[in-house]
């Protein structure tokens, strides 16, 4: 029987469409991202050479080899990719979204929407500021990244809340996570047990003690009785109160840029003058304060309202919500309240037991710890000894033991009061047996102050050990930036491509 020879054909195509996955509604085009404007060197695409102005797709990988480079135009964020990198362009559902495997590449936002760059488990967005482009160069090798903002908005997103790059500013990841030894905000200056921190705003809970660092994004809080005092770098204080929670967001000693977050309870604020373009504010659920150069104490008892006193100097305060106007100023012995949605209330004059109750929620001296708050003092028959801690503005201590012997311990450690073993709760005992007991606490202290000083000495090694790591990691990341900003010039001269507008 004849048969024609397009029959078979007929019959072979729902099958070809089928094995494809064309058929039965399968039918999927990658989506068109971007373009490549420029390259210099071998760049490839899946392992392809690609040529000039080609179109790349949705879930293709641009690579680059050695002494090469490639300007990709993304939608209208711009980025380049240096010499041995790779970059997957993620973006089907986000129109400027793209993986950095390894490498290093420099990402110039220029569209309405942000750009998403993932490195691990974080992502960077640059964001538009203005009408100028936001600028950040990153670099990642295994499961380490150095993220530095050029200019504009650059943020970091990962466990916990989002981590604002300033301008200048460089930023350390490992395993997605901010390194806190980068972000060192102040420390630890007095605290009443008991106070927590958490690194990052997440993972684990640990107690805050004297002279511990705090970072940026660590989520401090205190429990019941607890109070904290935060020594500022730049020379501010925070002081914590009772049953708050607290995290600060951004603090440049340098530029006085710094911004702190009060979720829960009291902080008082002891604010050193700010020069023009300085910035200091405190958000909480329903407010924005902003002092310069200020003693003020905020107060949040439910996420509906914020009641706010000026101590000494000007206090502006705003609500948090932009779309609700009306900003107030206190002068000095003023409050204000903001409700959620609505403007803050006229300044009246605070009653003077309000404003003495609320600094009595906030005090703790400098270098006050429990149990390391005042000497005490033994007799003097049989030549006596005299104990204790003496506090100061570095959280230090110092002990002495008999006439004639000085001993200082530095490095924020603190000789406890476990030390005397001659004198309970400040009761002198008199006669031969005090004598006996008061060279015996002698003796305990100077072994105790030796200790100590050996453990000072530990300290100090340990300090100098991280500042020479800081440096080390410091001038690392000094040398990544200058080798990607030099890659990146030499990709664009030798592409001859133009050059976006630079920082």
């Amino acid at each position: 029987m004849f048969k024609p020879r397009w029959l078979g054909t007929i019959v072979a195509l729902p099958l070809l469409l089928t094995l494809d996955g064309l058929g039965a509604g399968n039918l999927k085009r990658a989506q068109v991202v971007g373009s490549i404007a420029g390259m210099k060197g071998i760049v490839l695409v899946d392992q392809h050479p690609v040529l000039d102005k080609q179109a790349v797709f949705s879930g293709e990988v641009v690579s680059t080899g050695a002494s090469s480079g490639v300007f990709l135009n993304l939608r209208g964020t711009v980025a380049i990719l240096v010499e041995n990198s790779e970059l997957a362009l993620t973006g089907s559902g986000e129109a400027t979204a793209m993986a950095l495997r390894k490498g290093a590449l420099q990402v110039r936002s220029g569209s309405s929407q942000p750009a998403r760059i993932y490195i691990g488990k974080a992502s960077v967005v640059v964001r538009n500021d203005g009408d100028f482009p936001s600028i950040c160069r990153i670099a990642s090798v295994d499961k380490s990244s150095v993220v530095i903002a050029d200019r504009g908005h650059v943020e970091i997103h990962g466990a916990g809340a989002p981590l604002i790059v300033p301008p200048g500013k460089t930023v350390r990841l490992e395993d997605g996570m901010p390194q806190a030894a980068g972000q060192l905000a102040g420390k630890v200056s007095g605290e009443i047990p008991s106070a927590t921190d958490q690194r990052g705003g997440s993972g684990n809970v640990s107690p805050l003690n004297l002279s511990d660092a705090v970072y940026l994004e660590d989520l401090v809080a205190t429990q019941a009785n607890g109070r904290v005092r935060i020594a500022l770098l730049g020379g501010s204080f925070l002081n914590v109160g009772a049953r708050s929670q607290m995290r600060i967001v951004q603090h440049d000693a340098q530029s006085q840029q710094t911004e702190v977050e009060l979720k829960l309870g009291t902080l008082r604020g002891e604010v050193v003058k700010l020069t023009k373009g300085g910035k200091f504010e405190t958000r909480t659920p329903t407010a924005v304060i902003g002092v310069v150069g200020t003693i003020y104490v905020a107060n949040v008892t439910t996420p509906q309202d914020t009641g706010v006193w000026s101590i000494t100097g000007d206090v502006t305060v705003k609500n948090i919500d932009p779309n609700v106007l009306g900003t107030v100023v206190l002068h000095t012995g003023q409050f204000t309240h903001v409700g959620l949605g609505v403007p803050p209330s006229a300044p009246t004059v605070a009653p003077a037991g309000q404003v003495q109750t609320q600094l009595q929620h906030t005090d703790i001296e400098e270098g006050q710890a429990m149990g390391t708050t005042a000497g005490v003092q033994g007799g003097s028959t049989g030549g006596g000894a005299t104990t204790g801690t003496q506090v100061g503005t570095g959280g230090g201590a110092a002990a002495s033991a008999a006439p004639g012997i000085s001993i200082g311990i530095t490095g924020g450690l603190a000789v406890g009061a476990s030390a005397i073993s001659a004198v309970v709760g400040g009761i002198a005992i008199h006669g031969v047996t005090q004598a006996q007991a008061n060279v015996s606490a002698a003796q305990s202290t100077l072994s105790d102050a030796a200790n100590a000083a050996g453990q000072a000495a530990i300290s100090a090694n340990n300090a100098q050990t991280a500042a020479t790591q800081a440096v080390t990691a410091a001038q690392q990341a000094n040398n990544i930036a200058t080798t990607i900003a030099n890659q990146v010039n030499s990709i664009l001269q030798g592409c001859g491509c133009v050059s976006p507008s630079g920082p």
